[in-house]
């Protein structure tokens, strides 16, 4: 069902401009280009060319692959069958803004002059194109102050890069919720929650009896194995290499075969078995072991609760996604290895998991419509390694990812703040 605007709204009409220091231009479509060239909108619609602005069309991709997402997207624009479409977008405060433009493709910097431009999107995604053309008239930046509506000063540089959450709230009319993965290291520091509560879990049982119950409740454990005399005689050396090896895991990830490795080499047998219980929750296993840390598991479950209310859901990824990138992304120059874009934007289909072997995954969509990671076993272990293919899986951009490199490589995902209807 198409766009029905109320007889009392305002309706403003744009022509986004180019500025800044880029040269935009767009190109005007023949009037009788239909929004929907199968009919509907369809995920196969969506096809991010050069211009940066995945935060907006993974915002797009999150919606129309929910429960009903096709019909939200139609309810968001009327083709007025005079060459113009209008559409209703949201500003900061949750207010509808109904926009009128012309059909017009989006296109983007050229050396000679607009008419030899590329397309963003491919002509037959009218529907893309005028939502891009729409979301000018929004800055959808980094900062929360700077989301704001503006109409009367449209631009094609405020889509050259933004905040997905702000993309979701301008769409749906809600507040998106950030959830920010707090594993793994950080791209300039080692840094994990996880690594702190080791250590303090550690330093208190170096430090001795300090009346701590989790310490006195381990020791009862310990009874029988001669335990306190272990301790006293070994505190010291245990401590240095704990620090030690917290030193050669700097920038690492530290998994619980690091952990279980290093208890096996500074404590008995029992002890090791003992310590490695009381802390291996706090760790993950290899990629593709299905051993997930607590914090982990809560991360899967952050998203699977949003999806299974039908909400959109957005997954940011870090600036780096490799120690080593293997090539740069064509639509802004990220860094890119093996099937993952950093600084990059992905919509999430679905969640999975597989109970026989505790291995969880996502569904997601680059809105590249190509480029996604691929897994492949490695001998006879449940691991995986991971490598890249131009298209794969389901097609356009549509690719299982493993729990585990979501936490590791990605920094945040953006739940919608209302279902789709």
């Amino acid at each position: 069902m198409a766009l029905v605007v109320p007889k009392s709204a305002t309706v403003e009409t744009i022509m986004p401009t180019a500025g800044g220091s880029s040269k935009w231009w767009t190109r005007l479509a023949p009037p009788t280009t239909p929004l929907y060239p199968s009919g509907h909108p369809a995920l196969a619609d969506v096809a991010q060319g050069q211009l940066g602005d995945c935060f907006l069309l993974s915002a797009i991709c999150a919606i129309l692959v929910r429960t009903g997402g096709p019909a939200f997207i139609e309810n968001m624009l009327l083709d007025t069958g005079d060459g113009y479409v209008v559409a209703r977008l949201y500003d900061a405060a949750g207010r509808a803004q109904y926009l009128r433009a012309k059909k017009m493709f989006c296109v983007m910097q050229s050396t000679t002059s607009g008419a030899s431009a590329a397309p963003t999107s491919p002509q037959n995604r009218m529907w893309v194109s005028m939502l891009e053309v729409f979301c000018t008239a929004f800055t959808l930046g980094s900062e929360t102050g700077k989301y704001a509506f503006d109409g009367k000063n449209a631009s094609f540089t405020r889509l050259a890069g933004g905040r997905a959450g702000n993309a979701l709230m301008c769409l749906q009319g809600a507040a998106p919720t950030r959830h920010s993965i707090p594993n793994y290291v950080s791209e300039v520091e080692f840094d994990r929650p996880y690594r702190a509560n080791l250590d303090a879990g550690l330093q208190t049982l170096l430090g001795g009896y300090t009346g701590d119950s989790s310490y006195n409740t381990l020791v009862g454990s310990l009874s029988g194995i001669g335990w306190q005399a272990w301790f006293n005689t070994n505190r010291a050396s245990v401590a240095t290499k704990w620090d030690a090896f917290l030193t050669a895991r700097r920038g690492k990830t530290i998994r619980r075969e690091d952990l279980r490795t290093w208890l096996n080499n500074n404590f008995a047998p029992p002890e090791a078995n003992a310590l490695y219980t009381r802390f291996n929750a706090a760790l993950s296993g290899k990629r593709g072991t299905g051993a997930y840390s607590t914090t982990d598991l809560a991360q899967y479950q952050t998203v699977a609760a949003a999806l299974s209310s039908n909400r959109p859901v957005v997954l940011d990824t870090k600036t780096h996604v490799a120690r080593s990138a293997t090539g740069v992304g064509h639509s802004g120059g990220e860094a890119i290895a093996k099937g993952l874009v950093g600084g990059h934007s992905y919509a999430v289909v679905e969640a999975l998991h597989e109970p026989t072997n505790g291995r969880r995954w996502l569904k997601v969509v680059n809105p590249w419509g190509s480029y996604v990671r691929e897994y492949h076993p490695i001998g006879d272990t449940a691991a995986q390694s991971a490598t890249n293919a131009d298209q794969s899986g389901e097609g356009n951009g549509v690719f299982w990812l493993l729990l585990d490199d979501y936490v590791k490589r990605f920094a945040a995902a953006l739940t919608g703040g209302t279902a789709v209807s």
